[in-house]
């Protein structure tokens, strides 16, 4: 038995932040909208205007989730809602995105730093028709919309919006539009249907910047075959435990979520892991003379990052990411330190500089992947 397009929908909606595409041409807008931010804007008392702001937050949700997505109603949308912790959106009006609807059976969006992710989930068959040159004038249309939507470019006086600037354009210009297409059943990862993916997939690191990548989800055997080599591997992992838990219903993918806890065990083998690889650096300095010493450095400021990123996307789930990456860094450091500072001990200005910069440099490097693996 395969998963269907709805359930692994609702596993990437809950899981990884993914928003169903409206099948709308335009957002719709609250009928006393521009009231309330009137009354927003001229309320004095910092918690009445919380106050409206949270209703109309809340109305405004509401709206969004009542929008008939890509593919037809969603049957566990209102489930998803009910057993959330707070007042999710899960469909957002994205117009030029309605071009695909021929495509495929369910649409889904993503919003990364510096990535636009787009999901085409089908049933069976690729999308035979489609073409490269298609997805790519999308793509940069979507993103020209999108970023400039988020960059809340004020409107000029006639009611027209502000010519963007050159700055604002690079910004655009700078972020990646990625299509997955996803081909999901039984009997689907066969030449054929490779050989359509591998047609249409596409780079993106040069402008126009559009990447398309291909993934086939062979129902009975949970395995996944993707366009992307190694560079899709984490992707793979995940859609595999997808396939493996398709049967999954949406109380059954919160109670997961909700009763996950971080791990301590993975913090302190990725301590130890990362301890004894940059001892063994160390030692091949040490051993090869005349390498540059700058190579010191760089193993003490690479290897504990790597250690932790690599161990976080071995989990199937980065709902702890930041956490662990925490945790990681104070059980690094601080034996770290204990026995650098124990072989140099007292130990001179420069090497407290030194400390001081390898502890600053990981620390922002870590923290900084943890949370963005968790919004992944």
């Amino acid at each position: 038995m395969t998963i269907s397009a709805d359930q692994l929908s609702q596993r990437l909606m809950m899981e990884q932040g993914w928003q169903l595409v409206a099948d709308l041409d335009e957002e719709p807008r609250l009928p006393d909208e521009n009231e309330r931010w009137e009354r927003f804007e001229t309320e004095e008392d910092p918690l009445k205007q919380d106050e409206i702001l949270g209703e109309l937050v809340s109305r405004q949700t509401d709206l969004f989730n009542e929008m008939p997505p890509i593919g037809g109603p969603f049957p566990d949308l209102a489930t998803m809602i009910e057993s959330s912790e707070f007042v999710p959106t899960f469909v957002i009006a994205v117009p030029s995105l309605r071009q695909l609807k021929p495509y495929c059976s369910r649409l889904l969006i993503k919003l990364r730093m510096g990535a636009i992710h787009v999901a085409l989930l089908c049933e069976q068959d690729p999308p035979w028709e489609i073409s490269p040159a298609l997805l790519t004038d999308i793509g940069v249309e979507v993103r020209q919309r999108v970023m400039s939507d988020l960059d809340d470019e004020p409107e000029s006086q006639d009611g027209e919006a502000a010519t963007i600037s050159r700055q604002q354009q690079k910004a655009i210009d700078r972020t990646t539009f990625v299509f997955e297409i996803m081909v999901m059943g039984e009997g689907v990862n066969v030449e054929r249907n490779r050989s359509a993916l591998n047609a249409l997939k596409q780079g993106g690191v040069r402008k126009p910047r559009v990447a398309i990548q291909g993934y086939l989800l062979e129902g009975g055997a949970k395995s996944v075959w993707s366009t992307n080599g190694m560079t899709g591997w984490r992707r793979r992992r995940y859609l595999r435990y997808a396939l493996q838990k398709g049967a999954e219903s949406v109380t059954q993918i919160g109670n997961t979520i909700a009763s996950s806890r971080p791990s301590v065990g993975l913090v302190a083998a990725s301590v130890l892991v990362a301890l004894l690889l940059n001892a063994g650096f160390k030692g091949l300095v040490i051993a090869f003379e005349g390498l540059p010493a700058v190579l010191w450095l760089l193993g003490d400021l690479v290897i504990p990052s790597a250690v932790i990123i690599t161990a976080c996307s071995l989990r199937h789930l980065n709902l702890h990411a930041a956490t662990h990456a925490k945790w990681f860094q104070i059980g690094y450091l601080g034996v770290f330190a204990a026995l650098f500072l124990a072989l140099v001990w007292p130990p001179s200005y420069d090497y407290v500089s030194y400390l001081g910069i390898v502890g600053v440099v990981t620390s922002t490097i870590n923290i900084a992947g943890g949370q963005l693996m968790e919004v992944d």
